[in-house]
């Protein structure tokens, strides 16, 4: 039984490491996404957030590979409306979720409380706006429309910029929800370094493109 006991601590505490590295990954990579385009832009309150905000650095920026602009707006917005500036009801409600023996990902969510009709329809709203453009929104509306499915389908995908560049309404909508409510996953270990990575490529290729015109 002794035996048992320590194999459960021993657990729980992996756990607790596998999930505080994540949330020190997240937050890392985000500040060294702000640190960069603070030097790319000369300005020192330059996030990811930020620079989208700006009109002039929003249709500069509008020429990064869309994808890398993707992964790190989605890190921005989780760290900082679920990792480090949560609602109130999300405090103590972090969770991590398992894939496999290697991937974990965090979870803030609220527990034992049922999302009223109202937030559920905004979801729903949302994923009928985003169901051409999100690959499986449809689907999931078309079975059994499943808010967290749904929600965690449209933080994951829809750009934060429109195709002629200007912020995306839709994109804004969902992380206004995302941070009332929590319940999306984060990214794993792996593609938050994938997303670091990608991300300063695609700042490297922008500065060099206008370097060479």
């Amino acid at each position: 039984q002794d035996a048992g006991e320590e194999q459960i601590r021993e657990m729980f505490e992996l756990i607790r490491r596998q999930t505080a590295m994540l949330r020190a990954a997240i937050v890392f990579t985000d500040q060294l996404h702000g640190d960069v385009l603070r030097v790319v832009t000369g300005h020192a309150d330059a996030t990811v957030t930020q620079i989208l905000s700006n009109n002039e650095h929003r249709a500069r920026f509008a020429a990064l590979d869309r994808d890398a602009l993707l992964q790190a707006y989605r890190l921005r917005v989780f760290r900082n409306k679920l990792v480090t500036h949560p609602p109130g009801e999300l405090l103590g409600s972090s969770t991590s979720t398992v894939l496999d023996e290697t991937a974990r990902q965090l979870q803030p969510m609220r527990w034992g409380e049922e999302i009223p009709d109202e937030t559920i329809e905004q979801i729903h709203s949302l994923a009928r706006e985003a169901e051409h453009d999100v690959l499986g929104v449809a689907d999931e509306l078309s079975g059994a429309g499943n808010v967290w499915n749904l929600l965690q389908l449209l933080f994951d995908s829809v750009a934060p910029l429109e195709g002629s560049g200007e912020r995306s309404s839709l994109r804004m909508r969902v992380d206004s929800l995302v941070g009332k409510l929590g319940g999306v996953k984060s990214p794993t270990m792996a593609e938050v370094i994938d997303a670091m990575v990608a991300f300063l490529a695609a700042l490297a290729e922008l500065v060099e493109s206008e370097h060479a015109a």
